[in-house]
């Protein structure tokens, strides 16, 4: 549906997909390193990058900051400023409209936080650690419900195909090209959703309360899967988690004490998903159409994959904890992060009095709803609108003040050169925006090595 119908960009798939391209009878890869155009971008990443990887081990050595920000409304909110030069590659390669709405819809809800708190206008309700303002999370989350569901009534057509095609083996639908059938992709996703509910269920949610989880998570697994495969966001977490999202909407009493110790085992899964399976899967299978022959292989390959990683990454988590002590290890997992965050978060929820559901989540997400609802209406209807309504899904979220700067910049050096320039001159720019993605990778690969083989520790020196 997204890739031949509706055509998205797949911005992050752009660079492995170039680095592949193979010219007849070459070399796999040779148009993309042989261009000087690239290397021009490479450098400018890879020195800015190093400089920062020099000052660590020599603090004496200049350090180049990549970030400031500007107080307003009596320093009660702050414009972030944060200069990335892979964020900027990666925008250059979205759309005008997406990357407009992206630093548009930013500085409009920071003006919007900025308002309520000037007028006092502010909840005492806790939700968690990626959001701060409630009001602006429970907008975030009704919008993305509304942009979720909307995007399925797009794509009813083909949906109401895979469904025809999964329960009636008479039905003519080629699925050949897919890694799945569309009858295994069909069972596999209502199995597996089920498996999920009853595993909270079991866990000690009622089962109502399971159901809405289930259908909470899936909405953000979706729309950020949608932003990443359209928008080209190198990161992105969610507004609000599906946990404070069902405390808020059903209210504590709706869940008893089991089922806010059951929300609070789902952080391990759910809650930290600044980059999870679903978006790596699409940009995946968006390089994969690059490859000849059938693609029902791949499948097993991802299984091996997500098998491997959750293997290695549990060892070397418990690992690392015993051998150094997990107090001495990142504060964000083992000291201040782990004590506001799982089942300590709801320790305080369960020894307070219960609470119903909370008016101002409900108003706040239909406010929310109803705003990307008429933003996706004249985003179809009006030729002249310039903001697409995916900015206003994230404009709530706390990495997007992380990617904004970059987005307005990337904006604007797109605007410019298709101004002036015309179409030529952006397809003669692509390899510079390839090689600031590429520069600061390798870059960053290089002094994790260099950190390894000399035993430095500390060094943060990128968050792409």
């Amino acid at each position: 549906q997204w890739m031949d119908r509706e055509r998205l960009v797949y911005p992050l798939a752009q660079v492995p997909m170039e680095m592949i391209q193979q010219e007849k009878d070459g070399i796999v890869g040779k148009p993309f390193f042989a261009n000087r155009i690239m290397w021009t971008g490479f450098a400018v990443s890879f020195i800015l990058l190093s400089v920062n990887g020099l000052h660590t081990y020599f603090p004496f050595f200049p350090d180049i900051e990549r970030h400031t920000r500007l107080l307003l409304f009596r320093n009660e909110v702050a414009m972030e400023f944060w200069f990335n030069p892979p964020w900027i590659g990666f925008f250059y390669f979205v759309n005008l409209d997406i990357s407009a709405s992206i630093w548009v819809f930013y500085t409009l809800t920071t003006i919007q936080r900025g308002i309520f708190s000037t007028i006092g206008l502010q909840s005492t309700h806790r939700l968690d650690e990626y959001a701060p303002d409630p009001f602006s999370a429970h907008q975030g989350m009704g919008a993305m419900i509304v942009f979720v569901g909307v995007g399925l009534w797009v794509a009813r057509g083909h949906l109401r195909e895979v469904a025809n095609k999964a329960c009636r083996r008479d039905f003519e639908a080629d699925d050949s090209a897919e890694i799945l059938s569309y009858r295994q992709a069909f069972f596999g996703l209502l199995i597996s959703l089920s498996l999920v509910a009853m595993g909270l269920w079991m866990s000690g949610l009622p089962l109502l309360m399971a159901l809405i989880f289930t259908f909470g998570a899936m909405v953000l697994y979706l729309g950020l899967t949608r932003a990443v495969a359209e928008g080209g966001l190198p990161a992105m977490r969610p507004p609000i988690t599906t946990a404070s999202f069902l405390i808020a909407g059903a209210g504590t009493s709706s869940l008893g004490a089991e089922g806010l110790v059951a929300l609070g085992f789902t952080y391990g899964w759910h809650a930290e998903i600044r980059s999870f399976v679903m978006s790596s899967v699409a940009n995946g299978l968006k390089i994969s159409q690059t490859f000849k022959g059938s693609r029902r292989r791949l499948f097993w390959v991802i299984i091996i994959a997500i098998l491997v990683s959750l293997a290695a990454s549990t060892y070397m988590t418990l690992h690392l904890s015993y051998k150094y002590g997990g107090i001495n290890l990142n504060p964000l997992w083992y000291g201040w992060g782990a004590a506001r965050a799982g089942p300590a978060n709801m320790a305080p929820r369960i020894a307070g009095e219960p609470t119903g559901p909370l008016p101002e989540a409900w108003i706040f997400m239909g406010i929310g709803g109803t705003a990307m609802a008429v933003l996706m209406w004249a985003r179809q209807h009006l030729l002249w609108w310039p903001l697409s309504p995916l900015g206003y899904m994230i404009s709530a979220n706390w990495k997007t003040a992380h990617i904004a700067f970059s987005a307005y910049l990337a904006w604007l050096i797109k605007l410019l050169l298709l101004k002036y320039g015309g179409p030529k001159l952006y397809r003669s720019a692509r390899p510079f925006f390839m090689g600031l993605i590429v520069g600061e990778i390798t870059a960053a690969a290089i002094w994790l090595v260099i950190d390894y083989i000399t035993g430095h520790t500390d060094s943060f020196l990128t968050q792409i």
